[in-house]
């Protein structure tokens, strides 16, 4: 009960009559159906490539005998876990040289995202519409919780999600970890994985829920091909779960 509580408290006094549905399996009710969804945030809801390629080409640059890699190459590594995304980016740097640019990128790029807004079109209106019809909202990054925090706060989204998760955050490898930690609250059969690369559709196959594919974040051609459904707009979702 207390769990139900806490909830409650952080999805809003209109959606309470739907937590206790959950074991229903989606039963209908007033016309809604509460369903947990699971958002990516780079590519999905955000998009900082302006701020971060430049940021990641300087420190990068700060060591010669590295090759600075293109903005296509950096693009393509987004949604990676941390330590896939730097070896991808300088393979030829040691431990100590991806330490010190990782870090000085990620604390630049934070410092930029508190007066910049990042969130991609309709963004904000249609998280809050979701949340405004019953649905839980979360997220399941492959992202640092120092990111993850900043991004909430910094676009004042925060307050739209309910027990926020990266892959830092759970001590996880990869993205299936994420949901695999989210799942040990909420109900697994009501979720649906939202994201624009396809480490979100394996993570969703890995559980067995249904992955959306945003077409209009950083994945390569035919990469989403196999999601269960497809967005060109984050509008889109307002008709998937009308």
């Amino acid at each position: 009960m207390e769990r139900l509580k806490e909830l409650y408290n952080k999805i809003g006094n209109n959606s309470i009559c739907f937590l206790f549905i959950n074991k229903n399996k989606n039963k209908k009710i007033g016309g809604i159906f509460l369903s947990v969804l699971l958002f990516d945030l780079d590519g999905t809801l955000v998009e900082t490539t302006r701020l971060s390629i430049p940021i990641i080409h300087a420190e990068i640059k700060n060591y010669p005998h590295l090759k600075v890699p293109n903005p296509k190459k950096i693009q393509s590594a987004f949604g990676l876990p941390h330590k896939e995304f730097w070896e991808l980016l300088t393979p030829d740097a040691t431990e100590q040289e991806v330490r010190m640019i990782s870090e000085r990128s990620e604390k630049e790029l934070l410092e930029s995202l508190k007066t910049e807004n990042v969130l991609l079109p309709y963004a904000r209106e249609v998280l809050t519409e979701l949340k405004r019809r019953g649905h839980i909202l979360s997220t399941a990054s492959n992202c640092s919780t120092a990111y993850l925090n900043e991004i909430l706060n910094s676009q004042q989204i925060k307050d739209l999600f309910y027990e926020p998760l990266c892959i830092e955050r759970v001590g996880g490898r990869k993205k299936k970890d994420i949901l695999l930690a989210h799942f040990q609250h909420l109900n697994k059969s009501d979720a649906f994985m939202i994201g624009d690369r396809s480490s979100d559709i394996e993570a969703a196959k890995a559980h067995h829920v249904p992955a959306i594919a945003c077409h209009f974040g950083y994945a390569e051609d035919g990469e989403l091909e196999d999601a269960d459904y497809h967005i060109y707009c984050l509008k889109d979702l307002l008709e998937i779960f009308n």
